[in-house]
């Protein structure tokens, strides 16, 4: 049998496949949309079956995307997972994008209460951008806001470090805000 077939001669010859025991790279227009690897009945020798196709598939992956295939199997094996989650390519923005953090908290010299006019960078909002901070949720509103999108400018022109502390542990961020303002300073770590 062949190491790729397409799928209509895959759907088209199954009982074939099934019988030879081999996997196979399903293909459609040319690109691999699957593996078949068939398994015998018994768990010893289904057990034994999936060994052997792993080996097998192995082999017809480094045939198929070349030598780099095998090490990319390699390198995700040592980091216990599997070589499908470490080729995904998709990247998120909020994994990689800069979040400002100051310094220091003392150097936050936002007002404490009153209106805030937040810059269109950072929030896109009906009302041109005015948040009350002495209505309920307001703050919270614009320090979500002016962490997750403010330069470090923004935040320290327009935040409150009285009042931040006050409602950090209401915030809704990204994790990734979160950790690196709670790394920065741990007086904002929940409990303590």
């Amino acid at each position: 049998m062949r190491s790729s077939v397409g799928i209509r001669e895959f759907r088209a010859s199954l009982a074939d496949y099934v019988a030879s025991g081999t996997p196979v790279a399903v293909t459609r227009h040319g690109q691999t949309v699957g593996w078949f690897i068939p398994t015998p009945g018994s768990k010893a020798a289904e057990v034994a079956s999936l060994r052997a196709a792993g080996r097998a598939l192995d082999a017809l992956l480094t045939d198929h995307l070349g030598e780099g295939a095998d090490a990319v199997d390699h390198a995700s094996r040592s980091e216990g997972t599997s070589a499908t989650a470490s080729a995904d390519p998709r990247v998120f923005v909020r994994d990689v994008k800069p979040y400002a953090v100051p310094a220091s908290l003392n150097d936050l010299a936002g007002p404490a209460t009153g209106e805030l006019v937040l810059p269109h960078s950072v929030m896109w909002a009906p009302g041109d951008g005015r948040v009350d901070l002495d209505v309920p949720g307001g703050a919270s509103l614009a320090y979500r806001a002016l962490l997750s999108e403010g330069s470090l400018e923004d935040i320290l022109r327009l935040v409150n470090a009285d009042r931040l502390r006050d409602v950090w542990g209401d915030l809704l961020l990204p994790r990734r805000v979160r950790s690196l303002w709670e790394a920065a300073f741990l007086e904002l770590r929940s409990g303590e």
